[in-house]
């Protein structure tokens, strides 16, 4: 009973969070976007994520999640300069998916969809990710898109372990891939906004394709 209420207030806080993003409501997502996440963590708790080893880089990686989160609201006035926050917010997503790489590969790898998955990631990676690293070194400079492009390997990286996994059914390992294709969507609409030109409710999109991508691979994991 209690997988199914913290799953119906995941769901509920997503629904609210696109709502107060398309309107532009601050005060709403500040309390909903971390209370998705937080949902999602018991959800998978409430499933006996925590004991097994995959099951805890899953949630690990679900914590890395809202700390990114918290870290990119703006409603708390942090001792350190906006632009650091950011980069705290990018490292903590980034190692959020480096714990599900290591929750996807503990459950062992078959090496064709995996490499299924890869090509498949790759091919967003490649068209977008391309335009996304110019924009970033002409922003930030190498050392930024050399960020840019380490994170956009492992999401391919990400994207091979998860459908190639041994952990799950087939219909499982295909909800992890499509979730992995979400975070790249999600994280290639974000760099094109900020890096190359503004997408009209580019925010929105990346807020829906990032809620989805991580029900979908708690629900790949562990469902």
């Amino acid at each position: 009973m209690s997988t199914i209420l913290w799953a119906l207030v995941a769901l509920a806080s997503a629904l609210a969070s696109w709502y107060a993003v398309d309107r532009g409501l601050t005060w709403l997502e500040r309390v909903v976007r971390p209370a998705t996440m937080l949902s999602l963590i018991l959800v998978a708790v409430s499933l006996g994520a925590w004991s097994v080893l995959g099951g805890r880089a899953l949630v690990i990686g679900l914590v890395f999640g809202l700390v990114g989160d918290v870290a990119l609201l703006d409603w708390v006035r942090w001792p350190l300069p906006r632009d650091r926050m950011c980069l705290i917010g990018v490292g903590a997503f980034l190692a959020g998916h480096l714990a599900y790489l290591t929750a996807f590969i503990s459950w062992g790898l078959a090496p064709v969809p995996a490499l299924a998955g890869m090509v498949m990631a790759g091919g967003l990676a490649v068209t977008a990710g391309r335009r996304v690293h110019r924009g970033a070194v002409r922003a930030g400079g190498s050392a930024l898109g050399q960020l840019v492009a380490g994170y956009l390997a492992v999401l391919v990286l990400l994207a091979g372990a998860a459908g190639g996994t041994a952990k799950t059914s087939a219909i499982g390992a295909a909800l992890l891939v499509v979730g992995v294709l979400l975070f790249t969507i999600s994280n290639a609409v974000l760099g094109l906004d900020r890096f190359v030109a503004h997408r009209p409710r580019g925010r929105l999109v990346v807020m829906v394709t990032y809620h989805l991508a991580q029900g979908l691979l708690v629900a790949g994991s562990l469902g």
